[in-house]
């Protein structure tokens, strides 16, 4: 059982491998994150992603992610591929990660479709990029754009 601090992007790291399988939707606990909330958590993170309430509320939508049966999320190399790199900062992966849950539970509660959807957690990903722009170093910098331009080519992302 988790205690009631914010979640820590150390924690939303772990649990990047539970995404990967769909949630039966059984087993809610006082955790349990609504789809009002969850939505509200989106809007929450798009005003301020880089702000302690813009970190609970990627928080808020993980636990959402992996809760409940009306998204779902796949979390893989090829739309991830910064995660893999020893050499990027550990909170910047976490914070990319973040972005990009949002961007995927996002588009499918919106669009009332439950399933994957890799551009939308991708295009999330790039808003928060450039919002990044100019506070990293220049090689962390071109390290990122580059990840994200891979994963963008290789899914056949399209512009919204």
């Amino acid at each position: 059982m988790r205690t009631k601090q914010a979640p820590t992007w150390a924690f939303a790291a772990l649990l990047a491998p539970a995404l990967l399988w769909p949630s039966t939707g059984l087993g809610f606990d006082e955790n349990h994150v609504t789809l009002n909330q969850a939505a509200k958590a989106v809007a929450n993170y798009r005003q301020a992603p880089l702000t302690p309430q813009g970190f609970a509320a990627v928080g808020q939508v993980m636990d959402f992610a992996q809760q409940s049966p009306l998204v779902m999320v796949a979390v893989d190399d090829l739309a991830l591929p910064w995660m893999a790199d020893r050499q990027l900062d550990q909170q910047l992966k976490s914070v990319l990660l973040g972005a990009y849950v949002v961007g995927n539970v996002a588009s499918q509660l919106w669009t009332h479709v439950r399933g994957n959807d890799y551009c939308a957690g991708l295009r999330e990903v790039g808003s928060l990029v450039l919002r990044l722009k100019g506070t990293l170093g220049q090689i962390q910098q071109q390290r990122v754009e580059g990840y994200f331009s891979q994963a963008w080519h290789e899914l056949r992302c399209m512009a919204p």
